[in-house]
């Protein structure tokens, strides 16, 4: 299933995710930027996006919940063993579950106030998207929840100023690259 959210609304589509109990991954391209919702059986269990600063590692960086060497060196493990994310900063990093879960959440937050700022986002359904059977965060996110929270915030928030320098921590490739070497070698 895939259109343009100009012909359906985020909200609707999300009600028809959950009213279905449909599992799958949501992409939502707007411009160059790719945000992936992983849904399972009706509730958002993941969010990521194509863009560094929107990423889990990024948002947990400025959450403070991890330091950057944490993050990094997470990050690292999880590539080279191909283990998630989570996985790793909960075993590895100290990072409570119940913590990743709330950044989650405040993340696809952020992703879904995003899209609804956005003209022309347009979206892919995919059914078939491999999800393993047990994740170590499943956001468990009520699709409704999310739309009314993200609803909240473009209404109450005032609109970015473009003019306003903008400084942004992440974790973005160009610093993965020069440090990964560098952790991979202390493992």
């Amino acid at each position: 299933m895939s259109g343009t959210l100009d012909r359906l609304h985020i909200g609707d589509l999300l009600e028809w995710l959950r009213l279905t109990r449909a599992s799958g991954r949501l992409l939502l391209t707007a411009g160059a930027i790719t945000r992936s919702l992983d849904v399972r059986r009706g509730k958002i269990a993941f969010v990521s996006s194509s863009q560094a600063s929107e990423r889990l590692a990024s948002w947990l960086l400025r959450q403070h919940v991890a330091s950057h060497r944490a993050l990094l060196r997470a990050l690292a493990i999880s590539q080279t063993r191909s283990e998630p994310l989570t996985a790793v900063l909960v075993r590895d990093g100290g990072v409570e579950i119940d913590v990743l879960v709330e950044s989650g959440r405040s993340l696809a937050t952020a992703l879904a106030t995003r899209i609804m700022q956005e003209e022309g986002v347009q979206f892919t359904f995919k059914p078939d998207w491999p999800m393993p059977e047990k994740l170590t965060v499943d956001l468990q996110l009520d699709c409704s929840n999310l739309i009314m929270q993200a609803a909240y915030q473009v209404d109450t928030l005032p609109p970015p100023d473009p003019n306003k320098a903008v400084v942004v921590a992440n974790l973005d490739s160009r610093t993965l690259e020069r440090i990964f070497w560098t952790i991979v070698a202390e493992l």
